[in-house]
């Protein structure tokens, strides 16, 4: 099987083998959800029903997973397309539903055969108390603007993380994210030269330009350009 996301397949096909389907922590929740937002992400319940057969409740939305089986390396016929309807809440995964696809005489296929989805292959046993996530730290703290947008700053800041937050046209999207003596959040889009190298969080003299003040989930940030680490301050 060759998945299009393998990464996030197999982080959530293990919770849902594991974990009873739900997030291990809130960051993981944070993680998975922008990853699957990236790629096939269906939040209109009017849509998954017409096209897959899939209700979603509220709170509710639906990753569709997919992937190929292949036998030979030649024509539309040499391999078959595999997807699966993986709905969840803020919780986890609540249910894995196989999707089936028309497939014309040549190999190809086309739309989704709704009379064939499987439902609720695998489905999250009700009978397991729901988790209570500590929310990520950066989250509670009382983050300010940082600078007016345009002017250039230069501040000592902590690197919380460097993540891949999706694919794109040309290639993996990655977010830096710094928070500053004060507790305010710093988010450049990128990863800053020779930062990927150093494991674990550390701290810098950061020198960027203010891009915009921007808020996520309440919680105000600054987003920045032109980052550049002026130096690791040990």
């Amino acid at each position: 099987m060759e998945w299009n996301y393998p990464d996030l397949a197999i982080s959530a096909f293990s919770l849902i083998a594991k974990n009873n389907g739900f997030f291990k922590s809130a960051k993981q929740r944070d993680f998975l959800q922008k990853q699957m937002a990236a790629v096939y992400l269906h939040e209109d319940t009017i849509q998954t029903e017409t096209h897959f057969n899939i209700k979603l409740l509220p709170g509710q939305k639906m990753w569709m997973c997919e992937g190929e089986v292949r036998w030979a390396e030649y024509g539309r016929k040499s391999f078959r397309r595999v997807a699966f309807g993986l709905v969840f809440d803020q919780y986890g995964f609540v249910s894995k539903n196989k999707i089936h696809f028309n497939y014309s005489s040549d190999g190809g296929f086309s739309e989704p055969n709704r009379q064939k989805t499987e439902l609720n292959l695998w489905v999250r046993d009700l009978s397991i108390a729901l988790p209570v996530f500590e929310e990520n730290i950066l989250a509670k703290s009382e983050s300010e603007h940082v600078g007016a947008v345009g002017e250039w700053l230069e501040t000592v800041c902590t690197v919380k993380s460097i993540r891949a937050v999706g694919q794109g046209y040309y290639g993996t999207t990655y977010q830096t994210k710094m928070v500053d003596e004060d507790g305010n959040i710093i988010i450049y889009w990128g990863v800053m030269k020779d930062s990927s190298v150093i494991d674990g969080e550390f701290k810098i003299k950061l020198r960027a330009k203010v891009k915009e003040h921007g808020e996520y989930k309440g919680v105000n940030q600054t987003i920045v350009g032109y980052a550049k680490i002026k130096a690791v301050i040990q």
